[in-house]
C-alpha cells in the first residue's frame, strides 16, 4: 500500500454519495462496480435508494476517489437506475485496492418486486428479499443470498455462493472454482453445475438437474424429480425419500447414503458395487448389476457407474 500507517490508521467509512429515484415497482437495476462490496435488499417503498460508502480521511477524499473511478448512479426512467464504474483492474490487478487501501460500499434499497441485474469483479455481495428477475455475475470476492424469489441466475467463478431459501419459478446456478452451499430451495426448474468446487446442496424441492464436474459435492435431502450428472467428482448423496432419482457418474467415487426407511426401486449398474446388508433390500446382487426393492418401494432409485465404485450404505 502507498499509505503509511499514520495515514491507514485515521482512515473511517464516509457516507460520500446518497441517492434516491422514484420508480416502478417492475423496474430494473443495473450494477457494474468491480471491486465495490454491495449490500441490497428491499426499502418497503417505490424508490431505489442508494448510499456510497468510502474508507478516507475526509469526504472531499471519498468523491476524489469516486471520480477517479468514475462512478456514476443515475436513473435513466421509471424502469432503469444504472450504477457503473469504469473497471479497477485495467491496469494492474486490483491496483485501486491493493495499492491505495480504498474500500468502497454500496448500500442499495430497492422495492420488494424488482429485477437485478449485477456484474461485479472481488466484490462481498449481499442480497436479500428481492422478488424479479435476477441476474448475478460475479468474478472473486462472495455472495450471500437470502430469501429470493422469481427467476434467478448466478453465475460465480472464483465467487463463493452461499444461498438459502429460494422460491420462484426458476434458479440457475453456475459455479467454478469456488464453494457452493445452496439450501432450502423450491422450484420446478432447478439446474446446478458446478465445476472443480467443494458443494453442499440441501432441502430442494421441485425438479433439479445437477451436473458436477471434479472437485466434492455433497447432496441431502432431495425432494421430486432430481437428476444428477458426476465427472471425476467425490459425491456423496444422503437420501430420506425418493420420488425419482437418476445419477450417471464418470470417474470418481460415489457414495449412497440411504436412510433405512426409505421406499424405493434400486438399480445401480457398474463394475463397483456395494449395498449394505442392513437395508431392507430385496432383489438380485449381480457382478454389474444390484436391482430390486428398498422396503417394498416402486419410485426409482437407478445409479449408473463408469469407472467409478458405487457404495451403497445405511445413513447412520
Amino acid at each position: 500500500m502507498t499509505n503509511n500507517s499514520h495515514t491507514a490508521a485515521i482512515q473511517k467509512e464516509v457516507k460520500a454519495i446518497q441517492k434516491k429515484f422514484d420508480v416502478a415497482s417492475s423496474g430494473r437495476l443495473f450494477i457494474s462496480v468491480p471491486g465495490a462490496d454491495l449490500d441490497l435488499s428491499p426499502n418497503n417503498s417505490e424508490k431505489v435508494t442508494v448510499d456510497v460508502f468510502v474508507e478516507a480521511q475526509s469526504k472531499n477524499e471519498a468523491l476524489a476517489i469516486l471520480e477517479r473511478i468514475q462512478l456514476r448512479i443515475r436513473a435513466i426512467d421509471k424502469q432503469t437506475v444504472r450504477i457503473e464504474s469504469r473497471s479497477f483492474y485495467s491496469n494492474s490487478f486490483m491496483e485501486w485496492r491493493a495499492d491505495q487501501g480504498f474500500n468502497i460500499r454500496l448500500k442499495i434499497g430497492l422495492p420488494t418486486s424488482f429485477n437485478v441485474d449485477l456484474q461485479t469483479a472481488g466484490s462481498h455481495i449481499q442480497i436479500e428479499g428481492i422478488d424479479g428477475r435476477q441476474t448475478i455475475q460475479g468474478s472473486g470476492g462472495s455472495l450471500k443470498a437470502r430469501k429470493l424469489r422469481g427467476k434467478v441466475e448466478i453465475y460465480g467463478f472464483g465467487c463463493d455462493i452461499d444461498l438459502e431459501d429460494f422460491e420462484g419459478a426458476k434458479l440457475s446456478l453456475v459455479a467454478a472454482s469456488c464453494t457452493l452451499e445452496a439450501h432450502q430451495v423450491k422450484s420446478n426448474n432447478i439446474s446446478v453445475r458446478a465445476s472443480s468446487c467443494k458443494s453442499s446442496l440441501s432441502k430442494f424441492e421441485g425438479q433439479t438437474s445437477i451436473y458436477l464436474h471434479s472437485g466434492e459435492a455433497t447432496i441431502r435431502s432431495m425432494s421430486g424429480s432430481v437428476e444428477v450428472q458426476s465427472q471425476s467428482c467425490l459425491l456423496h448423496f444422503y437420501i430420506d425419500r425418493v420420488d425419482t432419482t437418476n445419477l450417471a457418474v464418470r470417474g470418481g467415487e460415489l457414495g449412497l447414503h440411504i436412510k433405512r426407511e426409505v421406499e424405493a426401486h434400486l438399480l445401480l449398474e457398474g463394475q463397483q458395487l456395494s449395498i449394505d446388508d442392513s437395508l431392507a433390500f430385496r432383489g438380485e446382487k449381480l457382478e454389474d448389476r444390484i436391482e430390486g426393492s428398498l422396503n417394498k418401494g416402486k419410485n426409482p432409485l437407478h445409479a449408473k457407474a463408469s469407472a467409478a465404485p458405487i457404495r451403497c450404505k445405511a445413513m447412520s
